[in-house]
């Protein structure tokens, strides 16, 4: 592997939680006057240069990332990059947005006329630049979902999943993202937007399966799983499903009542040159083979 994607699976890693705590974000039914109130913050509570700082961090390495995999992309300006970006894809497309988001948050943090500032538990990040007002106003669960998603990106390099998976992700996120920007302003104004593959993705975590009844039609694949199982919503399930000589990675978003036609399973097929799976995905597939006459402890 690369050196740069050593570094990357390494900040992935950092990055990573090791607790599985609940994820906080603000949702508005309504918009009446809020009837709460708040105690007055502590002096670093509500600090805004350390969340500049990490962004920076993701943005630099997303840079690298980028600058490692364009021909010609050696010195060239940040802006240049990012219109320079590949996007074949819709995971490509939305990686360009997140390399534009941060690419203000990189330049307004070390500009002499950046400034940055927290207000109301928004971080507001603006300023003019050769001559173009850059302003970004974000929350600050949405500025590290911003570094979540560049981060998940880079990842993705080295993971089997497939585009259509990889896509169905990258668009949860941005989704999520744009709901946390209360305003934006570069070069070309606004950002763009992206119509997501399914009306829901459960981003937050995915339930690993590679042991399921499997039925065989002539023009479709069953799993049979009970309908409990089948709500998407509350069972996120990634199914590892073999067929032929080939892995496949469906997401339980991907079937209907269980069922995922012949004609639409090779766009989740396992980028696996082999239908093998990377060493490291052991730990989360792996499985005790069971012994005869053995007590249960």
């Amino acid at each position: 592997m690369p050196l740069l994607d050593d570094i990357v699976a390494g900040l992935s890693d950092s990055c990573s939680p090791q607790l599985r705590l609940p994820e906080h974000r603000q949702i508005e039914l309504s918009t009446a006057r809020k009837l709460i109130s708040f105690a007055p913050a502590d002096a670093d509570s509500e600090a805004p240069m350390p969340l500049a700082l990490g962004a920076c961090r993701t943005f630099m390495m997303l840079d690298a990332f980028h600058e490692a995999r364009l021909a010609g992309a050696e010195g060239v300006s940040y802006w240049q990059r990012y219109t320079d970006l590949p996007r074949k894809s819709l995971s490509d497309k939305i990686g360009a947005e997140i390399y534009r988001i941060l690419r203000v948050v990189r330049l307004l943090t070390f500009h002499r006329l950046g400034e940055i500032s927290m207000k109301n538990g928004l971080l507001d990040i603006k300023g003019e630049v050769a001559r173009e007002v850059l302003w970004l106003r974000i929350s600050p669960a949405g500025l590290k979902l911003i570094e979540s998603a560049a981060v998940w990106y880079m990842d993705a390099v080295r993971q089997p999943y497939p585009d259509a998976y990889i896509d169905a992700m990258m668009a949860e996120y941005y989704a999520d993202i744009i709901g946390e920007i209360k305003k934006y302003s570069d070069e070309k104004r606004s950002l763009n937007q992206f119509r997501k593959p399914f009306a829901t993705f459960n981003r937050h975590f995915r339930l690993d399966c590679a042991s399921f009844p499997l039925k065989i039609g002539t023009d479709a694949l069953v799993i049979e799983i009970t309908e409990l199982h089948r709500n998407a919503s509350v069972y996120p399930v990634d199914f590892y499903l073999p067929y032929g000589e080939d892995l496949y990675i469906v997401p339980a978003e991907a079937l209907e009542n269980g069922k995922i036609t012949l004609a639409e399973l090779p766009k989740w097929q396992a980028r696996s040159p082999d239908g093998t799976l990377p060493a490291r995905y052991r730990a989360r597939l792996g499985y005790e083979v069971p012994v005869k006459n053995q007590p249960m402890t």
